[in-house]
């Protein structure tokens, strides 16, 4: 909840999207160790700043790719760039796929 209350929005977006909710109500399911594979993959670590959540400059931005794109990140800015998605279970697979596959600033 810390990250919800302290993100910016980016490219248009604003938190009464639709697809924001969708994006939000993803993460307030994810399991722990999910929410810091979130992280890690917005920001390139899964640790939470000293200062926690509120210190970091979190923003979800509107990404023009289509729906069958999973979402992409800017880790240097901290920034998820979010896709339209079309319900919460296309959301919610593409993110996870997100997750589960990325490979940071290396290979699989």
């Amino acid at each position: 909840k810390d990250l919800e209350r302290c993100c910016e929005y980016g490219n248009g977006l604003s938190s009464a999207d639709a697809s924001v909710e969708l994006f939000w109500t993803v993460v307030r399911e994810l399991p722990e160790s999910k929410k810091r594979k979130l992280l890690l993959f917005c920001t390139g670590s899964d640790r939470v700043p000293i200062l926690g959540l509120k210190a970091l400059k979190f923003v979800l931005a509107k990404s023009l790719a289509p729906p069958d794109h999973l979402p992409t990140a800017n880790i240097c800015i901290n920034q998820l760039n979010w896709p339209e998605y079309p319900s919460l279970d296309v959301a919610r697979t593409r993110l996870l796929a997100a997750l589960e596959h990325h490979a940071g600033f290396g290979f699989r």
